[in-house]
């Protein structure tokens, strides 16, 4: 049984399309400070996972006092995966900083976003299947994520050297008003939360050493 089948609309959305912000309308190119080679785009996903289980925990334990900690976890660890993945990673860091420099680029990048999604829909399917957790626990856990989510890319300056601008903070992205009040709520504690997570910049790196 696909358990997906019975989330409502607006959640499985979010789980075909992800938050993969993409920058095809400007044409700058913006000073890398944080990101230069494809390892250090490799940390950058692995701490953005890392903090939305983080996040996601901070918030479920505050808000959603009845959702299974260890399928929200397990489920949370399951973020972002198929970037991680050796095909991914390259094709996703070509588009670091910068968007697409002509039609064929967009299509490449278009490629890729499909692919991605349709890895992470398959992932979460495949979880959701073997939990049999129902319709209404199932939407609870992509609202964690969800926001957890957001909430980090928005605030991560990483995040915005990635995709050439500075992101709106999730409590002014979403519409509906629960998702913006959990969003506020989380945005007031992300530096308390995960101050250990956070990838440093290059320069600070290198004046360290030198």
């Amino acid at each position: 049984m696909d358990f997906l089948r019975h989330v409502r609309l607006p959640a499985l959305m979010w789980a075909l399309t992800g938050m993969l912000f993409v920058t095809l309308a400007s044409g700058i190119s913006h000073a890398q400070n944080y990101v230069t080679q494809i390892q250090d785009f490799q940390q950058h996903i692995e701490l953005h996972r890392e903090r939305v289980v983080v996040l996601g925990m901070t918030l479920a334990a505050s808000h959603f006092p009845n959702v299974s900690k260890k399928d929200l976890k397990d489920f949370l660890r399951l973020h972002d995966s198929s970037k991680t993945m050796r095909n991914s990673l390259p094709r996703l860091f070509e588009f670091y900083g910068k968007p697409p420099a002509n039609e064929e680029a967009r299509a490449r990048l278009m490629s890729t976003v499909s692919d991605i999604n349709a890895i992470d829909h398959s992932i979460a399917e495949k979880f959701f299947n073997e939990r049999h957790l129902s319709p209404e626990m199932v939407e609870a856990l992509y609202t964690i994520e969800k926001v957890a989510d957001l909430v980090d890319r928005s605030l991560d300056p990483v995040a915005a050297e990635e995709f050439g601008r500075k992101l709106s903070p999730a409590s002014q992205f979403f519409k509906e008003q629960e998702l913006r009040d959990l969003s506020l709520w989380l945005e007031s504690r992300y530096l308390n939360i995960v101050p250990h997570l956070q990838m440093a910049p290059i320069k600070s790196c290198r004046r360290v050493w030198n």
